[in-house]
């Protein structure tokens, strides 16, 4: 049967397929090694290599004491949730249009209370000490993602293994990072503690 545009029941579509290239992007071996080369930097030391295994689809409850920092990847990235936009871009005669797909996508940055840089003691100078490494750490985890992985100016391109818009795979393109926000997140069951962490925002277009 030939190939026709539109909804597949082969492949996954792009909403699912543009989260594992984000995914994706963040997990090269090259990229992760630039990060964790900036991780030892002054005035950290011995922090835990991260791995693909620090890098999530979803956003859990929680995470372990193996995984200090997770990055995780989901949709409804813009305002209240909004994750997709769509508009005609092109209209021809008598009646065919093209329509053209704006995806937003978010980008969390999460840094563990307990696991990331325990303090020494109860002592103000100890504790003081951890809330300046875990924001410096935040800083370096979102400058990577920000400068690293989505700075090309013109905005990150990738195919997708989606195959509604072309067989040989949909084209996400001109992904930037929109806006980034920091603060407080509540993590577990009610949130039974609260971890210092970003949101960044991705916009791409589909075609």
């Amino acid at each position: 049967m030939p190939w026709t545009a539109g909804f597949q029941t082969t492949v996954i579509g792009p909403d699912e397929a543009r989260l594992v290239a984000v995914r994706g992007l963040m997990i090269d071996s090259t990229k992760l090694s630039d990060l964790n080369a900036t991780l030892a930097l002054s005035p950290f030391s011995s922090f835990p290599t991260v791995t693909s295994a620090n890098f999530l689809i979803g956003d859990p409850d929680t995470f372990a004491e193996s995984k200090p920092v997770i990055v995780c990847v989901y949709g409804g990235g813009k305002g209240a949730g909004l994750d997709r936009e769509s508009m005609f871009k092109e209209i021809g005669m008598p009646n065919v249009s093209t329509i053209k797909n704006t995806f937003h996508t978010n980008i969390r940055v999460y840094i563990h209370p307990n696991y990331a840089f325990p303090a020494a003691d109860s002592t103000a100078t100890s504790v003081e000490q951890q809330a300046e490494y875990r924001e410096r750490l935040l800083s370096r985890v979102v400058e990577w993602i920000c400068s690293d992985i989505f700075a090309t100016v013109a905005g990150v391109d990738t195919t997708l293994t989606s195959q509604q818009m072309t067989q040989t795979g949909d084209n996400f393109t001109m992904t930037y990072v929109s806006q980034v926000q920091k603060g407080v997140f509540e993590k577990g069951i009610e949130g039974k503690f609260r971890c210092l962490g970003a949101q960044l925002t991705l916009t791409s277009t589909l075609q």
